[in-house]
């Protein structure tokens, strides 16, 4: 079973935000060479400061994509599948992680009603995000069983990404119905 999922990107809101802060970097740098301002040095610190953040956000979200992908695992038997997500920034394409789906425990759409709940369980695991953008509206939290630590206990992992009905669907483990249409309410 081979699926892969390549969200279309939707980069309106993150395009406008950088695009206001560097606009207010510009204003604030320019407002640093009015003659007698006091301290022009923190003004034009604080236009660095704000373009700097401009780029993070172009970084962050507008230069990097992810693909999702379901795929028989390459080195053992063919009805074994992996959950692989690659990330695209720029021209580079990585594989950033690759887990069996037989380690996925449940696959979780995010809502008002299970928020408090996902938050209280995701508090002591470590959390990855694999996502681009500020509010993606097809978003997953998929809980995952890591590997073992050096006392034995078994570690949990979160993984932030973006799936569609179909992926949500493979990716849910056999025995569950945990997981949410995001278009329901």
């Amino acid at each position: 079973m081979y699926y892969e999922y390549a969200p279309k990107p939707k980069k309106g809101r993150e395009m406008i935000t950088t695009l206001l802060l560097f606009g207010v970097a510009l204003a604030v740098y320019y407002v640093s060479l009015i003659p007698k301002i006091p301290y022009p040095a923190l003004y034009q610190i604080a236009a660095v400061a704000i373009a700097a953040a401009a780029v993070l956000v172009v970084g962050k979200t507008v230069l990097r994509s992810f693909t999702y992908r379901v795929e028989p695992r390459e080195n053992g038997d063919p009805n074994e599948t992996d959950f692989v997500i690659c990330e695209q920034y720029g021209r580079r394409n990585t594989v950033v992680c690759r887990i069996g789906t037989e380690q996925i425990r449940s696959v979780v759409r995010p809502e008002k009603s299970n928020r408090a709940e996902l938050s209280k369980r995701m508090k002591q695991c470590r959390f990855y995000r694999y996502t681009s953008g500020f509010a993606v509206p097809d978003l997953c939290i998929v809980e995952a069983s890591g590997e073992a630590d050096g006392n034995g206990a078994e570690n949990v992992i979160f993984l932030k990404i973006r799936a569609d009905e179909k992926l949500a669907s493979l990716l849910a483990p056999r025995n569950s119905n945990f997981c949410l249409p995001y278009n329901e309410k």
